[in-house]
C-alpha cells in the first residue's frame, strides 16, 4: 500500500515538472512566464533552441524600471508573477518611434512581436540559454 501511495507522489511531482511546448505558429500572445518556461525556449548552452529565428508574440507589463532609450532596450514583466521577465532589443533604427510610444508607459500591459535570439549566460559553475525577442518595426509594439 505503501508502494503505491509513494509511486502516485512520485508520479504527480514528476509530472508538475514538466515544461510544456508552445504552438509558435499561433497567433496567439504568450505570457512571458509561459514563453520563458516552455521547452521551446530551453536548450544547453551553445545550443540553439526551438524558438531561435522564430517570431514570437509575447505580452506583459512594460517594467518601468527597465526601459532605457540609450542602449534601446526594455523588458517585460509577465503579467501574474513579477518574478519572470524578458529582455526586448529596439532595432536602431526604430529607436526614437518606439521609445516615444513607451514614454510615461510603465507599468501598462503590451503587445510585442519580433525574433527570439539566445545567448549563453555564464554563472559560478553553470550556464543557462537566455532569450531575447528584436524587434525591427515599431508596429509590433501595441499598446
Amino acid at each position: 500500500m505503501k508502494l503505491k501511495i509513494f509511486i502516485i507522489l512520485f508520479a504527480v511531482i514528476a509530472m508538475s515538472g514538466c515544461k510544456k511546448t508552445i504552438d509558435l505558429n499561433s497567433d496567439s500572445y504568450f505570457g512571458v512566464q509561459e514563453f520563458v518556461k516552455s521547452k521551446n525556449a530551453k536548450s544547453k548552452c551553445g545550443e540553439k533552441a526551438e524558438c531561435e529565428g522564430k517570431t514570437i508574440k509575447l505580452q506583459g507589463i512594460l517594467d518601468p524600471n527597465n526601459i532605457n532609450r540609450e542602449t534601446s532596450a526594455f523588458f517585460l514583466i509577465d503579467q501574474d508573477k513579477e518574478k519572470y521577465t524578458i529582455s526586448v532589443a529596439v532595432d536602431s533604427s526604430i529607436t526614437t518611434e518606439v521609445f516615444d510610444k513607451l514614454k510615461n508607459k510603465g507599468g501598462s500591459f503590451i503587445k510585442i512581436e519580433g525574433v527570439a535570439e539566445g545567448f549563453d549566460m555564464n554563472y559560478n559553475f553553470s550556464c543557462e540559454r537566455g532569450m531575447v525577442i528584436k524587434i525591427d518595426k515599431a508596429s509590433k509594439v501595441l499598446m
